[in-house]
């Protein structure tokens, strides 16, 4: 009976997956402006860096997926975006950046409002390129590095008054302000800006342990000063169709890194250029896969480097809405 339930249950999972994918659950897309091809299922960024585009009115994207490799164990990407009246969207996510004290990436919840400040009236014009401002930030995450989950080359490397790291806690949060310029056609498309990035540290309390005059092992606590960080970066990427199903994507951005200098006891923020290429594959007009490989130039090598697999579905509210009051119409008729 158990082996039946599953097999029904397993059915009835397949079924379900079927129907979406072949596009019936959701209207079909509409015709796109011409000289801005953006079909229905296509979220308004690329793997990471946003597009000069937001999502119609009353689009909802809703993404989600994991990067891992070899060497870590990489993290999971969650996000929402909601289509505000042809000119804006809102984003809630999730963001991975990776801990050098422990080799791990650390979630950050992000929420974010971009605008398109190119009237929609004139975005059909093939060579006039959308302009957008999108603002992120993040809220406080307070990050503990165990003593167990610290790499070796911090716990191991004594400072110059001879006192080795033991644990360190501290405060993070981050903001993002890109300005993108860009625009898409049948082909491809290219988007292409600057990023200011704000990085802040509040809280800071750190752990040592040193050898005492009778060799004895002891610990202190000391607090750590609050630390800001502020840097320019350009950000930009391009999208080639390759088929009428899939397109290769490329993109690069810098991201906020934070390391641990043991000589001045202090926490140092940095930047690294991160770069993904991959394709994104329609498997219908409403959902899309994204896949391609992820490299970050503080890594050590090739080994380092992350697969990242995600899936995106873009759900027209409007549409959908209508389509259901026409068949309850329909059903009342008869």
């Amino acid at each position: 009976m158990a082996c039946q339930d599953g097999r029904r249950k397993a059915c009835f999972l397949c079924s379900i997956i079927l129907f979406l994918s072949t596009g019936t659950a959701f209207p079909q897309s509409p015709q796109p402006l011409q000289g801005n091809p953006k079909s229905i299922s296509d979220p308004s960024r690329l793997f990471n860096v946003p597009m000069a585009e937001v999502l119609r009115t009353a689009e909802i994207c809703v993404s989600g997926g994991s990067s891992f490799g070899m060497e870590s164990k990489g993290s999971l990407i969650r996000n929402m975006i909601v289509g505000l009246g042809g000119i804006a969207e809102a984003e809630i996510s999730t963001t991975g950046q990776t801990n050098q004290l422990t080799g791990e990436a650390e979630s950050f919840a992000m929420s974010s409002f971009k605008v398109n400040l190119i009237p929609e009236s004139l975005q059909h014009y093939r060579f006039l390129p959308n302009l957008v401002i999108q603002l992120k930030s993040s809220s406080w995450k307070g990050i503990r590095n165990e003593s167990g989950s610290i790499r070796s080359p911090y716990t191991q490397a004594s400072s110059f008054s001879g006192e080795n790291l033991l644990s360190l806690d501290v405060q993070e949060r981050f903001s993002v302000l890109n300005l993108i310029i860009g625009k898409r056609w049948s082909f491809g498309g290219f988007q292409a800006g600057v990023s200011a990035t704000d990085v802040r540290l509040k809280d800071g309390r750190r752990w040592y342990y040193f050898l005492d005059s009778a060799g004895r092992y002891n610990n202190r606590i000391q607090d750590m000063p609050e630390v800001q960080k502020n840097f320019w970066t350009p950000i930009g990427g391009v999208e080639i169709k390759a088929n009428d199903r899939t397109k290769i994507m490329a993109e690069i951005q810098s991201v906020p890194i934070f390391d641990f200098d043991v000589h001045s006891q202090s926490i140092v923020i940095s930047k690294a250029w991160l770069g993904v290429t991959g394709i994104r594959f329609f498997v219908s007009d409403w959902f899309t896969l994204d896949a391609g490989v992820k490299y970050q130039s503080d890594d050590n090598g090739i080994a380092d480097a992350e697969i990242r697999l995600g899936g995106n579905c873009v759900i027209p509210v409007y549409d959908v809405l209508k389509k259901a009051m026409q068949a309850v119409t329909d059903w009342s008729r008869k």
